[in-house]
């Protein structure tokens, strides 16, 4: 018998391509499935580092738009420059070798300057050193003629014997200058044989373009030597030679400027030249001394490199997504396509094929489908990425920068080297389901037709295993913390395993489900069994006969279905998200913060707008005795009114509004005298019994809208002690000009600050009401008696005070505590006594409630004191302690953001100025910020603005539209947030179209001899129709249900997750999961149509089928 001889290895490979190939066209729709996944699969990782880059590029380009382009520009400054050429060209060559090498291809122009220091100027006829003399700086800039134009004269040139210099026009003007003057300069720091003529040659105006960073602009001189110092400008040669020669000690200023242009630059481009201008400045700063950098450039780059870090791991999370869900889809095919061919592969191994033999031919068929998506897939991505600058947001932000329709894409490297991971991702998702199928022979084949039960403890640990990994995955999300991981010491850092969390932690919860379905589909059999209807029984019998066909297709509807929750309700979720922050920012509608708060009166706006206005006062504090752990924010609110704006808005995240108006406080019962009218006298009775120094007496009183003052009606003094203790009346008048204004956040007992509120009336506004009698400044010990208090008015008296009444005490030195100063009232009268302890203001007041003002804690501010809810706590504010009752606390507030402000402490207002007032601490100085919330918009009181000459737009007025405008035009967010909706979007139209074309397909292929059959034992058309339509419908509720299931229970947890600012921040308020149920419906509606399409397609291939046509393709 002859030997065969061995075929060699490049005709084994020949043959094995064409049995590759025989075998991929004999299944043409199948393959196509395979095909088509693997180019999504390879296109869809392949376009993500396109995408990165194109939104990089573009957020870099609106970025660079919001700026001011000057401010972008590299400037240099160098004091104290010896005034010869070789050290000035030293110093500017140093500088510009090292910007040119740093990042020569971002700029486009260079301008040098030089200063001198001050000279004192005189005419001829003048003495020397006159004591009304003009002052004058030289300066010599190279690019004059492109800033500036010559009015009248001419431009400056070298000479000899005199300096000629231009004047600014305006400045001309001011002082009295004209072309052809001469004045002798003298440097101020030298004498009299030092001068230098100088003859103005020229009048100069800045051109008319837009002026960048140079000596024209006001900003280049010191505020206070604008109008007081003449700019003369003149040549390099001039400053050099004949100023150098004149004054030997002459020190110069150096400026240079580097004009920069990054119209052109790529986001890559920009980032590397951040880090080099970086490095360029450090080495400046160790080579010349004094030398300074400004610009906003370096900022600007490193701040928008950092915001697209974390942008880029939201990105990266969601094409991870989409890749699985194509993964998943192509194993789902592939392990189908295996299935289909079961009875071929053992055909094969009954011939003789060795297994790795069929196994290599599984590969190469999977390489034959991969290869044009690998080829292809980035080609396709970088198409469809381009195609994005039709999508709102994107064409408008396009718009905004001047590029589009299409958005600019590139191809870098890291596109192909995803292609080909890719592709081995969609290769192995190919080859692994048919290497089960490898192993089968003929025999084995037909016995595992027989379904022998599979071992249960196989089954058991199976699915322990999977349970496992899930709450492993739970575990992470929610505990392990960001995907971004920023070190104090090093580099900001992807972890990778949590930017992957999400999407495992999808398809694990999918195998758990693909897990549950064989069992329920079993049990769901058994159920339908006493049923005479014959579709359900044979439907629910097949789905228990062969549950692991039809569990592919609902793991990918469950996907499908959770994805679909998710992106219908993203948008709404996002959109309240930008409502709560923009709230959050603002606080109101509207906020006026200093000086906007101080200028319109809050009555008037509530009064214009018919809304309300909420006044906050923001002190810095800390706790009693414990100032090392840290600062604290203390904001004194009108509780009431904040706490029925955010009872308006209806807003969850933040405390209930009823907390708010239980830290409200009833003020003081015992109610001041009322003085209806300014302008009479107030009378005081008493009696000096002993005083040491001269000490300020006087009344504080409280105006008609809430402002405190102080009136001083007498000055007593030691002459005026007698041992009889003889009364006396001393007296002032109640004017309009009180001695001192007590604003909330100063003013010691000094002048009246006019500053404070200039738009209302700077003096008290009648009635006022008596709050105490106050000694101002005292700092030794004295005792006088107290009589009564009276005020004459028209020939009228009033009874103001009746000391000896038993409504008076002494007032505490400290909030909320005992008077350490001595009250009491006797036969003699009411006798006050205090001590030496030096106070600014003291004195007697009505009694007032001593009791800890309540307040809601911040839970970081609960967590730095060490403290529990019903704790009292002293809190410094400013120099003054004070108690408090925490009442609560709070997670979140409007304004106040726990992970970048110092802890929070809510205060009622209005009950705080009552303390405070009614305290020594009136006259201690507090660093306050003052805000106003308005609930009503901008537009019903913007002519309040207007009246006061302010202006409408500015950093004291933020507004919530505003702020949610300027959140909702970031590129990078843009890219994010709305990445999320369109990818979760892409996911669910690829998984659940493709879930179902497939299970149709392999259905009506693996079933045509069933239905013939059926056909030919009499069941209608109708029967096996309502048979298809019962499986597909039993398979699309369980995988839609189940996804609906995951969808709203992880939806909150991998939102959560996604939730980052561009910043690396946690978002806050945090995120709430809102499902959108009619959007979800239409969703499902939308599947419920492809549902319908897949049943018409199938009643197409059903009513082809006959009988013996079946069994001979089955042949």
């Amino acid at each position: 018998m002859a030997q065969r001889q061995p075929t060699s290895r490049g005709e084994t490979a020949r043959e094995l391509g064409l049995l590759a190939i025989r075998r991929i066209t004999s299944a043409p729709r199948l393959s196509a499935v395979l095909l088509i996944g693997a180019l999504l699969a390879v296109g869809l990782a392949s376009s993500a580092p396109v995408f990165i880059e194109a939104v990089r590029d573009l957020g870099l380009r609106q970025t660079l738009a919001d700026s001011d382009p000057a401010s972008l520009d590299l400037r240099f400054v160098q004091t104290k420059v010896t005034a010869d050429a070789e050290s000035v060209e030293s110093v500017e060559s140093l500088i510009r070798d090292e910007a040119v090498s740093a990042a020569e291809s971002l700029l486009v122009g260079r301008m040098t300057a030089i200063r001198t220091g001050g000279y004192v100027l005189r005419t001829e006829d003048q003495e020397f050193d006159p004591p009304d003399a003009d002052h004058a700086t030289f300066l010599a800039q190279s690019d004059m003629e492109e800033t500036s134009e010559v009015v009248e004269g001419r431009s400056p040139a070298p000479a000899d014997g005199l300096l000629e210099v231009a004047v600014e026009a305006a400045q001309a003007r001011s002082f009295g200058l004209t072309v052809g003057d001469e004045l002798l300069a003298q440097p101020f720091w030298l004498g009299l044989e030092h001068e230098t003529r100088v003859r103005v040659v020229g009048l100069l105006q800045p051109s008319s373009e837009v002026r960048r960073w140079s000596t024209l602009d006001p900003v280049y001189m010191p505020i206070a030597a604008l109008n007081t110092e003449l700019r003369f400008w003149t040549t390099r040669d001039g400053i050099l030679g004949i100023l150098a020669d004149q004054s030997p000690t002459l020190r110069l200023t150096l400026l240079q400027r580097f004009r920069t242009d990054l119209t052109g630059a790529s986001a890559a481009d920009a980032s590397a030249a951040a880090d080099s201008l970086e490095r360029m400045t450090r080495r400046i700063a160790q080579s010349i001394d004094g030398v300074q950098q400004e610009t906003e450039l370096v900022d600007t780059l490193v701040g928008f490199s950092r915001r697209f870090q974390f942008a880029q791991s939201t990105l990266l999370m969601i094409v991870l997504q989409l890749v699985g869900a194509v993964l998943v889809y192509a194993v789902v095919a592939a392990a189908m396509l295996a299935e289909q061919r079961t009875e071929d592969t053992a055909w094969l191994r009954s011939r003789g094929a060795r297994q790795r033999d069929v196994a290599m031919l599984h590969i190469v068929e999977a390489a034959i489908l991969t290869a044009p998506a690998v080829a292809f897939g980035p080609l396709i991505g970088m198409g469809l990425v381009s195609l994005l600058g039709f999508v709102p947001p994107f064409d408008e932000t396009l718009a905004a920068t001047g590029a589009g329709p299409f958005l600019p894409v590139s191809l870098p490297l890291e596109s192909w080297y995803l292609a080909i991971g890719a592709g081995a991702l969609a290769l192995l998702a190919q080859a692994v389901p048919t290497y089960r199928a490898t192993r089968q022979t003929m025999v084995t084949t037909r016995r595992e037709r027989g379904r022998p039960p599979s071992s249960w403890t196989q089954r058991a640990l199976i699915d322990a295993a999977v349970a496992a990994l899930g709450a492993l995955l739970i575990f992470e999300l929610q505990w392990a913390g960001d995907p971004i991981e920023t070190p104090l010491v090093g580099e900001t850092r992807f972890d990778w395993l949590a930017v992957a969390t999400p999407t495992v932690l999808l398809f694990v919860v999918g195998l758990i489900v693909l897990r549950l379905f064989p069992p329920l589909m079993r049990l769901l059999a058994r159920f339908a069994s006493p049923w005479r209807s014959l579709t359900l029984l044979l439907g629910t019998w097949y789905l228990g006969r062969t549950p692991t066909h039809y569990a592919r297709t609902v793991l990918l509807l469950t996907i499908a279905g959770a994805l679909a929750v998710f992106a219908a309700s993203f948008r709404t979720t996002l959109d309240t998200s930008y409502d709560d922050r923009a709230l959050h920012a603002v606080g109101a509608s509207v906020r006026l913060t200093e000086p906007f708060s101080e200028a319109i009166p809050y009555e008037e706006i509530e009064r214009e707008s018919g809304g309300s206005a909420a006044q906050i006062k923001r002190i810095v504090g800390a706790f009693d005795g414990d100032e090392d752990s840290g600062r604290l924010q203390i904001a004194a609110l009108d509780s009431e009114v904040v706490a029925d704006q955010l009872a308006d808005r209806q807003i969850s995240w933040t405390l209930p509004p009823s907390d708010l108006r239980e830290i409200a406080v009833p003020l003081n019962e015992v109610q001041g005298t009322l003085i209806d009218d300014i302008g009479g006298r107030l009378e005081l009775d008493l009696a000096v019994v002993r005083l040491e120094q001269e000490t300020a007496i006087g009344i504080k009183v409280l105006d008609a809208v809430g402002r405190y003052w102080w009136y001083t009606i007498d000055t007593l003094s030691p002459e005026q002690v007698n041992e009889e203790a003889e009364w006396i009346t001393i007296s002032s008048r109640l004017t309009e000009e009180p001695a001192a204004y007590l604003p909330l956040e100063g003013a010691r007992i000094v002048q009246r600050q006019t500053r404070f509120r200039p738009a209302v009336s700077e003096r008290p506004v009648a009635p006022v009401t008596l709050v105490s009698l106050d000694l101002a400044l005292t700092r030794a010990a004295g005792e006088i008696l107290l009589g009564n208090l009276s005020y004459v008015m028209r020939g009228e008296r009033q009874l103001l005070a009746d000391f000896s009444s038993g409504r008076w005490e002494a007032t505490p030195l400290e909030v909320g505590e005992e008077p350490l100063d001595f009250f009491a009232v006797s036969d003699a009268g009411a006798r006050y006594r205090w001590n030496a302890i030096p106070s600014s203001l003291r004195g007697v007041r009505y009694i007032a409630e001593r009791a800890p003002l309540p307040a809601l804690f911040s839970a970081e501010a609960i967590q730095q004191g060490r403290l529990n809810i019903g704790d009292t706590v002293r809190l410094r504010i400013g120099p003054s302690p004070m108690k408090f009752l925490i009442s609560g606390q709070f997670e979140t507030f409007p304004s106040y953001d726990p992970q970048r402000d110092d802890p929070l402490v809510l205060i009622d207002r209005a009950a705080f100025v009552d303390r405070l007032y009614g305290s020594a601490a009136a006259g201690v100085a507090l660093a306050v910020s003052d805000e106003l919330w308005a609930s009503a918009p901008l537009e019903r009181w913007a002519d309040l603005l207007v009246e006061y000459d302010t202006p409408l737009e500015g950093d004291g007025i933020a507004t919530i539209d505003s702020a949610r405008e300027e959140l909702a035009a970031d590129p990078l967010i843009v890219a994010s947030w709305n990445g999320v909706f369109i990818g979760a979007l892409a996911a669910v139209a690829i998984a659940s179209a493709f879930g179902l074309v497939v299970l149709t397909a392999v259905t009506a292929q693996a079933r045509t001899v069933e239905f013939a059959v059926c056909q030919s034992v009499g069941m209608s058309m109708r029967q096996i129709l309502g048979l298809i339509a019962l499986e597909q419908l039993i398979v699309i509720a369980i995988g839609l249900g189940a996804g609906l299931i995951v969808g709203t229970q992880s939806g909150a947890i991998l939102l959560d997750f996604f939730a980052l600012t561009p910043d690396g921040r946690d978002v806050v308020p945090p995120l709430a999961f809102i499902v959108d149920w009619p959007v979800v419906g239409m969703l499902f509606g939308a599947l419920s149509g492809l549902f319908a399409l897949n049943l018409g397609a199938f009643l197409w291939f059903l009513r082809r089928i006959e009988l013996h046509g079946a069994l001979r393709l089955a042949a």
